[in-house]
């Protein structure tokens, strides 16, 4: 049976860790995956931690905190960095310069204002191989936590978004106007959108670039895979296909994620945004 799909029509925001680069340093060849280990170096037994070893603690700003390495990722087998009882952070977050998000000043230092891909202000704490950390997990000797402060990573094209992440797109948000385009990180499954809390890997019209981007986002509706919909907006994930029933899918890569509700992943098509002509293929859950 042939599918159709309704369009979305509003706004936008993948797995940070395969985007940050390598982080499990063991003289060339990754770690193999171990048991959940977490935390940090000097609070873990050394058995928990093979999985990541031998992780750098970050030597940069050593005069000001303590930093140690300890494991973090899927399954913990990648390394990061922590801070006393702190939480493990990811190395290398990707963030942009942004003038809207405060510089921070310590002992005479200066870390600039940047903007993450969640759309929080952070810090650039690159001499402690961070990247953009945000503010509200600053270490505090370093003056943090700080007050958390929302911005927007703007954006005039793909290639503005390259500091980032090679997989970042340049997306619009729900005016649909060129001005107000902003970086996004592109995904194929939720499994990719992991890292950002409350995000799901959605399709959204680009009507600037006349395409669909898939990207990490806030929910469009409450609709998840399965439920019956009559439009986008009613689907979690921007995809309502109509059948006898229509009903809410989402992205897949595999079968298997899709499984569980009896559905498999197939290979669809959505019509590109007026005045182009002509699909772009996705691949969905589809009930068999």
């Amino acid at each position: 049976m042939a599918l159709g799909w309704l369009l979305a029509t509003t706004a936008c925001t993948h797995n940070l860790d395969k985007l940050r680069g390598p982080h499990v340093e063991t003289g060339g060849q990754p770690a193999p995956d171990q048991p959940k280990a977490g935390g940090a170096d000097a609070a873990m037994p050394v058995d928990k931690l093979a999985s990541c070893r031998p992780c750098r603690p970050p030597t940069g700003l050593s005069d000001l905190v303590l930093p140690a390495a300890c494991c973090t990722g899927v399954n913990d087998t990648q390394c990061g960095v922590a801070f006393g009882a702190s939480e493990c952070f990811a190395r290398h977050a990707p963030g942009l310069p942004d003038t809207s998000c405060p510089d921070l000043m310590r002992a005479g230092l200066k870390f600039a204002g940047c903007c993450r891909f969640d759309e929080q202000c952070g810090v650039s704490l690159d001499e402690l191989e961070l990247g953009c950390l945000a503010r509200d997990g600053v270490p505090p000797a370093l003056g943090g936590p700080l007050a958390p402060r929302a911005c927007v990573p703007k954006c005039d094209g793909d290639l503005a978004c390259r500091p980032l992440t090679d997989l970042a797109r340049c997306v619009e948000d729900a005016t649909h106007r060129a001005e107000s385009r902003f970086c996004a990180y592109s995904c194929s499954t939720d499994k990719d959108c992991s890292a950002l809390p409350g995000t799901v890997c959605a399709i959204q019209p680009n009507k600037t670039e006349l395409r669909i981007d898939s990207v990490c986002r806030k929910p469009f509706g409450p609709g998840l895979l399965g439920d019956t919909c009559a439009n986008t907006n009613d689907c979690a994930h921007g995809v309502c296909l109509q059948a006898a029933s229509s009903y809410c899918s989402e992205l897949c890569r595999t079968d298997l994620e899709c499984v569980s509700t009896g559905s498999q992943c197939k290979t669809s098509v959505i019509p590109l945004p007026a005045p182009a002509s002509g699909t772009q293929s996705f691949s969905v859950c589809v009930a068999k």
